[in-house]
């Protein structure tokens, strides 16, 4: 399986000092230069750039979404396999609609207390909300549930 992210995950994580949370759970991951470009931090070796996809696809989605989300949701393409980690709204709809497997930041946390990479979710999402990431309490509701905390 491949995993494609957009940057917003990636700054999210490295904002709160738990970037490493994706290489604990997917080993790698693989970036657009775009992304790479929006990052604006230094990478570390198993976050891998590719700039595998289509132009045409890439400039086509450019239109209603934003630079890094076009070309992560063109690189997801790419490879039929891949699920792609996004969390802006109308990123992941286009996403979905274009039959690409994604999974949001909550859905990550989830996924490391699930297959015991971390001890508890909370905290890291308590400290993601800090940084200033959007979440309704709804949600919170949903995703405290599936931690079991």
């Amino acid at each position: 399986m491949i995993i494609v992210s957009d940057a917003s995950p990636i700054i999210a994580l490295h904002n709160i000092g738990y970037l490493s949370l994706l290489e604990w759970l997917y080993g790698s991951i693989k970036i657009t230069d775009i992304v790479e470009a929006e990052l604006e931090i230094e990478l570390p070796h198993w976050m891998l750039i590719d700039t595998n996809y289509e132009s045409t696809t890439y400039q086509s989605l450019n239109v209603h979404l934003d630079a890094g989300e076009a070309s992560s949701i063109a690189l997801a393409l790419q490879y039929p396999d891949s699920v792609l980690i996004i969390d802006e709204r109308r990123g992941r709809k286009v996403a979905s609609s274009l039959n690409i497997e994604i999974i949001g930041l909550l859905g990550v946390i989830v996924k490391s207390k699930k297959e015991g990479k971390i001890l508890a979710g909370m905290p890291i999402i308590q400290a993601l909300q800090k940084q200033g990431f959007r979440v309704s309490d709804e949600l919170i509701a949903i995703v405290k549930e599936r931690l079991q905390e």
